[in-house]
């Protein structure tokens, strides 16, 4: 029979409130940013009221994911995932575990990996649909009309790129990750322990079709009474092995690392959008 030394349960209860402290902080920044959200999201979709439901849904969901961060983080402590390490040395007050100046490059290295697999994946996927769609076999989701010029996208678009890559990766690299991963384990051993390899694989694939799926939720208008379609069509978006990408940074060095590397991605593909609306409003009618 073993009994607690004191220096071993002081350390034990250290070791909660530091986790309960890290899960105050980053289920309040995940719904703070999926709030900061909202507004935009629903002005840009406001003259496509069908879709409103599947955006509501989708807040929802990502709300729920949001609340699940503490399990998330208890979670990561028993199967050896790193969560947030730069945030636990922070609120530790020890050093960060990682040089900033190779978090920084690992971000961006992984930031244009994943932007690159996702043009190349909407490229194939895009022809292929608009053939489809020229051919009348499958209807084209309606895409939003901007009433304001690239200036007032820019204002309201930056921050909603920054708090999307916030509040996603807590979401679904450090909470449904975990979530899954743990899962996976105790169907596999009957016990939550570190997951094995393939294990691990099988978890990231399925939290980035996870993410996938709930992008593609939003604009699944003629993919509606089609759940088969539906479903196979979240293997087929970019942002399912955009999540993918992230979940393996997310691994290597962290949660803070996949959130600079989802925003960078972002602001990256925004402001390429941004040059393609303001060169399409100087060329002549």
């Amino acid at each position: 029979m073993s009994f607690e030394t004191e220096p071993d349960a002081q350390a034990r209860v250290d070791s909660q409130r530091a986790l309960r402290r890290q899960a105050v902080l980053l289920t309040t920044l995940a719904i703070v940013c999926v709030a900061i959200e909202i507004p935009f999201i629903f002005i840009f979709n406001a003259d496509h009221s069908p879709a409103l439901h599947r955006i509501a849904l989708v807040l929802v969901l990502s709300f729920v994911l949001a609340s699940m961060v503490p399990l998330g983080l208890r979670l990561c402590a028993q199967i050896g995932f790193p969560g947030a390490p730069w945030i636990a040395a922070r609120l530790a007050g020890e050093a960060p575990p990682f040089p900033l100046l190779g978090v920084v490059r690992s971000a961006a290295q992984y930031a244009l990996g994943a932007a690159a697999i996702g043009a190349a994946l909407l490229a194939g996927v895009m022809l292929p649909v608009m053939f489809m769609a020229h051919s009348g076999q499958i209807d084209m989701p309606q895409l939003p009309e901007f009433n304001t010029g690239p200036g007032g996208i820019a204002l309201a678009g930056i921050p909603v790129a920054l708090a999307a890559g916030i509040s996603e990766e807590i979401e679904f690299r450090l909470a449904l990750f975990a979530i899954l991963a743990a899962s996976a384990s105790l169907v596999a051993s009957g016990k939550i322990d570190p997951p094995s390899r393939r294990t691990v694989w099988i978890a990231t694939i399925a939290q980035g079709y996870a993410f996938g799926l709930i992008h593609l939720l939003p604009n699944a208008g003629p993919l509606q009474g089609r759940p088969l379609m539906l479903l196979a069509g979240g293997f087929l978006m970019p942002q399912t092995w955009e999540g993918v990408v992230f979940g393996r940074l997310y691994l290597s060095k962290g949660l803070e690392a996949a959130i600079l590397a989802h925003a960078m991605m972002d602001l990256m593909l925004f402001f390429l959008a941004m040059i393609g609306m303001i060169g399409s409003s100087l060329s002549p009618a």
